[in-house]
């Protein structure tokens, strides 16, 4: 997780990390400085509604 991190930051790349079930992962999460993180800790996932007509 720490190479591709910096492999990003280097590349001027956004490093998304998934994953994240619960504040004890996203605590520890904290401790490698990555900003962008999502899982169900945040929000469950939703359906899209497409309109069929565009």
């Amino acid at each position: 997780m720490i190479f591709w991190r910096d492999f990003a930051k280097a590349h001027k790349i956004r490093f998304i990390l998934e994953g994240i079930e619960n504040e004890k992962i996203d605590q520890f999460i904290d401790l490698f400085n990555i900003d962008i993180r999502q899982g169900y800790y945040y929000e469950k996932p939703h359906p899209i509604q497409l309109d069929a007509n565009k």
